[in-house]
């Protein structure tokens, strides 16, 4: 048995990441389904208590949450690919003064984030967005000051967070994280019985941020103590010199997360240029339904890089093409059965959401489209990962501001072209379709692993199947007039059981191709449990 003081051999690293993949993989999911269904119990609940406009001004400082994360500027996922087990003393004493610094660096991000918001703060609020008018002031730059600070200090908790996927112990950060949401949303729940709503909401978003630190602190403490025993002093006066040299070392993650954060808010924009707010509204009920499955279905590949790094590192390509190989089968099957769904019957969801009078028409369509682009993305997942895991995360960087790119180009395109939304839609696809042309086409030159990894039957069974199966999807949504005006919740059982047939047939191919994995998982527990 390998000691903790010792790096641990290929085959212990192997057994260690493919656990924790697996186990991520299931338990992920769940730290999701906190956050959808609190959103969706707290809207209507702000909404009828506080009035639309304080739901405005929630939702407005709820999303300053991704715009202040922009100052973790590639620190987190740099860590999460160079503090791994098989690292030597060295590198991990390395990448320990990284951490440190990066700690100090948040702390100073604190300290001038909350001068900017007791000098300029109150103007920008009161004079520039006219909250005042709907919320008390002062209670508005306290509750904006702690809410800043639960975000910063949440970034810490994310470099802790960064250690442990490193170390292959991201199940126990995806069982944390699927619970750390009932801070904010229960703080925000009895705000607004109190009359307190903004109040309530950032004081649960800090007490739930401190409690991230202590918790994932506390497991880094117990469970890694090679790593917190690493010796990693960093002299105060060098600080923001190794500061600077980790942000030339991370720029290109940085470029990423910063192109990831974009790109969709740069699209809504757009459109509501080229369109209008109508067009914006449609796109946005129906990109938060296709958005909330996919980080579903995503949200337990968080270790999925850095068990791909360690990989790379040790020169474990098989395993690193197995890995991804099953990665995309899952994703593949879950993503096309729940979007599929949504495809087949997206008109009922959306009234028994909005109730059938407030649906937009044409939604339908929208909704394919974006579920379409969604799916695509999907296939890339696995070798996303694998890019940043081999040091070419700049190569990924410019096919996203590629599309980013391209749909900025809709604006003077919109001179000569009169767009509807779906045509904005397909411009949009077609510039993504090229990015993602141009990223596969990086990946297979440079690491040879696209071809390697799709080559297999269970790939060339369940690709085509998807794709009929998406098609087929739309045609009957089409046929069935599933694009509204007329919503209705009264269920047309002809088209159920058409519908019914379809999802049956597919689910049987994603349940053929899914067994051989399945009664390995099995096998395998049982070896184990007889061991044991």
């Amino acid at each position: 048995m390998t000691s903790e003081s010792e790096t641990p051999s290929n085959e212990a690293l192997k057994k260690g990441i493919h656990r924790d993949v697996l186990g991520s993989a299931v338990i992920g999911p769940f730290r999701v389904a906190i956050p959808i269904v609190g959103y969706l119990f707290l809207v209507p609940f702000i909404q009828q208590t506080a009035g639309l406009a304080v739901l405005g001004i929630w939702a407005q400082m709820r999303s300053l949450y991704e715009l202040l994360s922009m100052g973790d500027v590639g620190f987190s996922i740099m860590l999460s690919r160079e503090a791994g087990r098989d690292r030597s003393p060295e590198e991990r004493e390395a990448a320990k003064r990284d951490f440190n610094a990066s700690v100090r660096f948040f702390f100073t991000l604190l300290i001038a984030f909350q001068v900017l918001i007791f000098t300029f703060g109150g103007w920008v609020m009161n004079e520039g967005l006219d909250w005042d008018a709907h919320y008390n002031a002062d209670a508005l730059l306290y509750s904006l000051s702690i809410f800043v600070t639960a975000v910063i200090v949440q970034m810490i908790s994310m470099l802790y967070t960064s250690i442990l996927a490193a170390r292959n112990d991201a199940i126990f950060v995806n069982a944390v994280a699927g619970f750390m949401p009932l801070f904010p949303i229960i703080g925000t729940a009895v705000g607004v019985d109190m009359g307190y709503v903004l109040e309530g909401f950032a004081i649960g978003a800090l007490i739930g941020s401190i409690v991230r630190v202590v918790v994932y602190r506390s497991r880094v403490v117990v469970k890694h103590g090679e790593w917190h025993n690493t010796p990693g002093h960093l002299p105060l006066r060098e600080t923001y010199s190794h500061i600077a040299d980790f942000m030339k070392r991370s720029w290109r993650f940085y470029s990423l997360t910063i192109g990831t954060i974009l790109n969709e808010p740069v699209f809504r924009y757009t459109m509501g240029v080229v369109i209008g707010a109508e067009a914006v509204g449609i796109y946005a009920i129906a990109h938060h339904v296709i958005s909330a499955i996919r980080m579903f279905i995503t949200a337990g590949l968080n270790t999925l890089m850095p068990g791909l790094a360690v990989f790379h590192r040790t020169n474990q390509r098989a395993e690193a093409i197995q890995l991804m190989r099953m990665s995309e089968i899952l994703l593949i099957a879950a993503a096309s059965l729940l979007y599929g769904a949504v495809i087949l019957g997206g008109d009922y969801l959306y009234a028994l959401w909005l109730k059938p009078e407030h649906v937009p028409e044409g939604i339908a369509i929208v909704t394919f489209y974006i579920a379409f682009w969604y799916l695509i993305t999907t296939h890339n997942v696995p070798f996303w990962r694998y890019m940043q895991a081999s040091g070419n995360e700049g190569a990924i960087a410019s096919c996203l501001w590629l599309h980013t790119g391209g749909i900025l180009l809709l604006i003077p395109a919109s001179n000569f072209v009169n767009f509807t939304i779906e045509g904005m839609l397909i411009w949009w696809m077609a510039f993504g379709l090229l990015s993602q042309a141009f990223f596969f086409t990086t990946t297979e030159r440079r690491l040879n692993c696209v071809i390697e990894t799709v080559r297999h039957p269970s790939l060339l069974t369940l690709l085509p199947a998807l794709w009929a199966f998406m098609f087929v999807g739309l045609g009957f949504s089409l046929f069935y007039g599933s694009s509204f005006p007329a919503p209705s919740i009264v269920i047309d059982w002809e088209r159920f059981a058409v519908a019914a047939l379809l999802f049956a047939a597919y689910g049987a191919v994603v349940a053929w191709v899914l067994f051989p994995y399945g009664k390995d998982l099995v096998e395998r527990f049982r070896a184990r449990k007889a061991r044991a």
